[in-house]
Parts: C-alpha cells; sequence; structure tokens
C-alpha cells in the first residue's frame, strides 16, 4: 500500500510540474496542450510498464527517487514563475532551497538521481524568459554534463553486468546494448506493453549488431526532429527528461538484469510527456477526438495493469510468470525450485 501512495504522488507531482511547464511554453495554440498533464499523469498512473516498480517491495527506492526527483524539478519552476513574477518575494528562494532538499532526498533513494540537475537547467533554458540567464545556464550545462559523464563512467557497476559467455567486452558494449533496449525494449514494451516478463532475456550487443546501428540513427532522428522541424519546449523537455534519466538509470553504470522494467520507472516520466504531447498534437485538427481516445486508451492500459499485477500477488506465480514467458531463464528456474 505504502508503494501505491508513492506512486499516486509522483503521479500529481508530475501532473502539477507539467501544468507549470505547459503554462509557459511557446507552443501555439496553447488551448492544444491543456490536457497534456492530464495525460501524462494518467499514464505515469496505469501504464503496465510501471507494475513492477510498485508491486515489487524491492524495488521502492525507484518509487521514491522518482518523487523526490519530480519535486525538485517542480519547486525549480516555481521558483522560475516567482522569480519573474515576484522577484522581490521570499518565497522564490524558498522554492529553490526546497528544490536543493529533494534533489539531496532523491540523491539519498536512489544514484541516478545525480542527472537532476541537467533536468533542472534544461528545464530553466526551455522554460525560463531571461535571455543573459539562459545564456549563463548553457555554459554550465556544457561544464556540468562532462562532469557527471566522468563521475557516471568512473562509478563501480556489477561485473555481472559486463559478462557474457565468460568473457567481459567492458562498458562501451554495456552502453551500446542498452541504447538498442531503450528503443527495442523499453519502447516496444511501452507502446505494446504485453507479455512483460519479471527477468525478460536480454544479452549484450557486439559492435556488428544491427540493432544497435539502428538505435543510434533512430537517436539521432528523432533529435534532428525534435529540434530542427518541431521546435516544441515541450517535446524537447520530454525527450530530454527520457534520455538523461534513461543513461543514469540504466546505460552508463553497468547493472544487473541487464533490463528491469523498474528501471525506466524515472525515464518513463519524460516519456509519458512526449506521448501526451504526440496525442495533443495528432487529434488537434480533429475536435473533440481527443478524450474519446485518450479515455479508450487508458481504459486499455489500465485492464493490462490490473493483469500485470496479479501476477506479484505471490512469489509463486512471479517466478512461475517468469518461466511460462522465458523458459531459459536461470533465475526463474532456480526461484520456483527453491519455492518447491
Amino acid at each position: 500500500m505504502t508503494n501505491v501512495l508513492i506512486h499516486v504522488a509522483a503521479g500529481w507531482v508530475l501532473y502539477f510540474l507539467l501544468v507549470e511547464a505547459t503554462a509557459r511554453t511557446r507552443d501555439r495554440p496553447k488551448s492544444e496542450w491543456v490536457f497534456v498533464p492530464m495525460m501524462a499523469a494518467g499514464l505515469h498512473l496505469i501504464h503496465p510498464l510501471n507494475v513492477q516498480a510498485v508491486a515489487y517491495l524491492s524495488d521502492r527506492g525507484f518509487l521514491l527517487s522518482t518523487l523526490f526527483s519530480l519535486l525538485a524539478v517542480w519547486s525549480v519552476a516555481r521558483f522560475t514563475r516567482l522569480r519573474q513574477e515576484a522577484p522581490k518575494s521570499f518565497t522564490g528562494p524558498a522554492w529553490m532551497l526546497a528544490a536543493v532538499v529533494f534533489l539531496m532526498l532523491a540523491a539519498g533513494t536512489h544514484p541516478a538521481s545525480v542527472c537532476l540537475p541537467v533536468v533542472a537547467v534544461v528545464y530553466l533554458i526551455l522554460f525560463g524568459q531571461d535571455p543573459t540567464l539562459k545564456r549563463e545556464l548553457k555554459i554550465g550545462l556544457a561544464v556540468l554534463i562532462p562532469i557527471l559523464l566522468y563521475m557516471a563512467w568512473r562509478a563501480p557497476g556489477d561485473p555481472s553486468a559486463l559478462s557474457a559467455d565468460g568473457e567481459a567486452p567492458g562498458r562501451w558494449a554495456y552502453l551500446a546494448a542498452q541504447i538498442k533496449f531503450l528503443w527495442f525494449f523499453y519502447g516496444f514494451k511501452y507502446l505494446l506493453p504485453f507479455n512483460l516478463n519479471f527477468l525478460p532475456d536480454a544479452a549484450l550487443a557486439g559492435g556488428g549488431d544491427a540493432g544497435v546501428w539502428a538505435a543510434l540513427v533512430l537517436t539521432l532522428a528523432v533529435a534532428w526532429l525534435a529540434w530542427k522541424k518541431t521546435q516544441s519546449p515541450l517535446l524537447r523537455f520530454g525527450l530530454i527528461w527520457t534520455g538523461v534519466a534513461f543513461l543514469a538509470n540504466s546505460a552508463l553504470v553497468p547493472q544487473s538484469p541487464l533490463v528491469s522494467e523498474a528501471r525506466f520507472y524515472l525515464p518513463g516520466a519524460g516519456l509519458h510527456l512526449v506521448v501526451a504531447w504526440a496525442l495533443a498534437r495528432l487529434t488537434h485538427r480533429v475536435p473533440g477526438r481527443l478524450v474519446p481516445i485518450a479515455a479508450g486508451l487508458g481504459a486499455v492500459l489500465l485492464t493490462l495493469a490490473v493483469l500485470r499485477g496479479m501476477v506479484f500477488s505471490s512469489e509463486e506465480t512471479l517466478w512461475r510468470d517468469v518461466l511460462d514467458k522465458n523458459p531459459r531463464s536461470a533465475g526463474g528456474g532456480h526461484a520456483v525450485g527453491f519455492l518447491l
């Protein structure tokens, strides 16, 4: 029950954060984006890909980290608005102090939250109104990113995540595999959340893996479209949030297992914004279609989430589900054998 409450709280904070963002967006017309915060928060609450983080007690760190991360960025958003609307008010600095406190709490629950300063600075750049401050923040971001990348690269990871067939390909192979997983595992399961598995079958990629190159091409194509074609701050913020959080959670520091639904809980918050933005953009030419489409999608996702949650009703149902979907899973076989 505690995990559910944390999950719901994270959904509410995501909603309030995106209300701040949509109020300051330069996207036109603004009437199209009224439902974006609600849709993004709704996706966060009912998407089946989030069920593992909520239902599995050991993954509570991902929930708390995401909640505190969202609170930190929301505090930055509030500070930005008050700094412009009431520059002499004492509440502005209070919100920035709150952001620092939430950042520390997030880092204490999961080390991947070190990516938060990047997300906060990106928010200030995309939604701020002060050109001078934006220019200074871009310089700061250029300094901050290499430092965080170096810290993450030097952080000790799980050695078992680097081994395949008795060999240790190294972190570059792990990073390449994670980029592929971002598109062809997490992205695919996000769009079609069927046959989710607690221990999916995944392997490290080699240098000639076509999936890695396809993922790199897709990444560059999406970045080009977002920066050259749409120029939407909402879309850019969602994409950057997803990418930065995914790098910090999964890609830079080796972890085992190679893929985990729970590790996408924080990056998924950004992807929810991207999907909500896309739905609003696709349906704005047909008035009255957004609400029924969102309601139908929500009903399907909620049904799948409930069915997924039933798998976590007991250890036996969980591990039998793992073996049913991946009979070669050594971890699943060992767990079922231990229970028997």
